[in-house]
């Protein structure tokens, strides 16, 4: 979906770009809107962390292309070309001033994707999982976010990048950082704070029965993958 998108959709208003004196306010509103309909068909947690979701794949993010950064880009690309062009009517076209911006545009794109890493790194609760995983990561950590290495349903990537990033409502974020007036324990086992990390790893309650359902689960995969090798 994400692909199609970057494919069919933005590429209507990149067509755009320099041509047409889009205003900020209008890029941001579209983008928005975009997020509100991804969150609407569950392909987008209303709590997850928005920069993580303009960054690329392979650097651990969703890969949806920002109309705003899309437009500011191409119109970046159409300055240069303009002024480095020996065709007189659109050398002039960049001495009028018809781009106002004299910036390459992977230096522009570069800064952006850094300022979003940043951003999204530094935010107190979703760097928690990059933080504990940075020592263990490596570049197969996240080939599921990539397409070529199978397309998970777009609720099910919406769910698991949220739960990455922290943003689940459970008893732990709802006593500790809502402010609400509920016991932090966990529901099922009655022993730990109810975080992420315990409901996905740590609930005793959960071993025998999802967990064992969940690494079955992976071992069917991996059974399958060695009879296919070995016929």
């Amino acid at each position: 979906m994400t692909k199609a998108m970057s494919t069919w959709a933005v590429p209507v208003i990149r067509y755009s770009a320099g041509v047409v004196e889009w205003m900020k306010a209008e890029l941001h509103s579209i983008d928005q809107k975009t997020r509100k309909h991804k969150t609407v068909h569950k392909a987008l947690h209303p709590r997850a962390n928005t920069d993580r979701l303009y960054i690329t794949r392979k650097e651990e993010g969703r890969g949806l292309l920002s109309t705003e950064d899309c437009v500011n880009i191409e119109s970046r690309a159409l300055g240069q070309y303009l002024k480095i062009s020996e065709d007189k009517g659109l050398r002039s076209a960049w001495e009028e001033g018809l781009i106002k911006v004299d910036e390459d545009p992977e230096i522009y794109r570069d800064r952006r994707t850094k300022n979003r890493t940043e951003e999204w790194h530094n935010k107190p609760i979703h760097r928690q999982y990059m933080r504990q995983t940075k020592e263990l990561a490596s570049d197969e950590t996240w080939q599921w976010l990539q397409m070529q290495r199978g397309e998970p349903k777009k609720e099910t990537e919406g769910m698991l990048t949220v739960a990455q990033d922290q943003a689940l409502r459970t008893r732990y974020v709802q006593g500790t950082i809502d402010g609400n007036n509920i016991l932090p324990i966990c529901r099922k086992c009655n022993m730990k704070d109810e975080t992420t990390n315990h409901i996905a790893s740590e609930c005793p309650a959960l071993a025998q029965n999802q967990y064992k359902k969940r690494h079955d689960s992976v071992t069917k995969a991996f059974q399958w993958s060695l009879c296919k090798k070995h016929q």
